[in-house]
C-alpha cells in the first residue's frame, strides 16, 4: 500500500511540474486496459476543469476492474483519487451513473424495486459502517443512484 501512496504522489508531483501526463497501471486487470492516462489539465489552474470523455472511461474502468478483481474499497478508492479533479464532483459522479446503471442491469422498477433495507449489511458485511457520517454518505450514494435511474 506504501509503495502505491509513493508512486502515486510521484506522478502527481510529476504531472504538476509539466513534465508529462500523470499515468496508474493497474497489472490486476491485464484485460481491461492496464494503463490509465490522465491530462495534466487536473493540476492545471486553467479554465478546463471539466473530465474529458476519456478520463470519465478511465475512471469507469478503473471501478470495474477493481471491483471484478475483488481488489478492497480503499484501494480502488486511491486509483480513483488520482483522477480526482478539485473543486469538481468528478469521478463521484461518474460512479453514480455506473450505480445507476447497475440498478438498471438489476431489472429494478417501480412495481419491482431492489430492497434497501439493511443492503450494506448484507452486500458489504465485512466493511463495518461506523459514525453519522459513513451512514449518511452510503445512503446518499444509494438513494442519488437510484434518483439518477428514476430520471431526477
Amino acid at each position: 500500500m506504501l509503495a502505491l501512496r509513493k508512486a502515486i504522489a510521484g506522478r502527481r508531483h510529476r504531472a504538476c511540474r509539466g513534465t508529462g501526463p500523470a499515468t496508474v497501471s493497474d497489472r490486476r486487470s491485464r484485460s481491461i486496459s492496464a494503463t490509465v492516462t490522465t491530462s495534466i489539465y487536473r493540476w492545471d489552474d486553467g479554465a478546463n476543469k471539466q473530465p474529458t470523455p476519456e478520463v470519465r472511461t478511465d475512471a469507469i474502468r478503473i471501478a470495474l476492474a477493481g471491483l471484478a478483481s475483488g481488489d478492497e474499497p480503499e484501494t480502488i478508492l486511491a486509483k480513483l483519487g488520482v483522477l480526482r479533479i478539485r473543486s469538481n464532483t468528478f469521478p463521484a459522479e461518474v460512479l453514480l451513473e455506473l450505480a445507476s446503471d447497475a440498478i438498471d442491469e438489476a431489472g429494478a422498477t417501480a412495481t419491482d424495486p431492489i430492497d434497501c433495507e439493511k443492503l450494506r449489511e448484507r452486500l458489504l458485511p465485512e466493511r463495518p459502517f461506523s459514525g453519522k457520517t459513513e451512514h449518511h454518505k452510503s445512503k446518499y450514494a444509494i438513494s442519488a443512484a437510484a434518483m439518477i435511474h428514476g430520471g431526477v
